[in-house]
């Protein structure tokens, strides 16, 4: 909110207004933008079981609340998100990070292809072989 200076607002008929960053900013949106600072570490940290998407309050398992715990605690001292990502990962170890990664899906090379069509290769063979004996001994038979 921009706040005057003076209490009528006006010095010298001028109106004054002071533009420091804490005063000028609309406080609501600084909220807004810590609480988004804070979901994004979390969806970065990877969170035990709701991957940062539950606020503090709903929060289920042990572990969970522990995690949110830590980071309230460290994002309210004023830690950086890197700093607060690397204590994260001294206390409760890597699985933080990957608990919840969805592996990207594969990348189909001109090797893997390759290899898929040897396979297909080996079975044709093996069916051409087994119909070819079916065919074979199919006039052998008196029924």
């Amino acid at each position: 909110m921009i706040r005057e200076t003076s209490e009528e607002g006006y010095k010298d008929g001028v109106k004054h207004f002071n533009f420091k960053r804490e005063e000028s900013f609309p406080q609501y949106l600084l909220k807004e933008k810590e609480y988004y600072e804070h979901r994004k570490l979390m969806a970065y940290l990877r969170c035990y079981d709701c991957g940062g998407d539950d606020p503090i309050e709903n929060a289920d398992s042990f572990m969970c609340r522990k995690v949110h715990g830590t980071v309230f605690k460290l994002a309210n001292r004023g830690w950086s998100h890197k700093d607060i990502l690397r204590e994260c990962k001294i206390i409760y170890g890597n699985d933080i990070m990957f608990r919840h990664y969805e592996p990207p899906p594969p990348i189909v090379t001109w090797k893997f292809l390759i290899i898929l069509w040897g396979f297909y290769m080996i079975r044709a063979k093996y069916f051409r072989v087994r119909w070819e004996k079916l065919v074979k001994y199919k006039s052998d038979r008196y029924y």
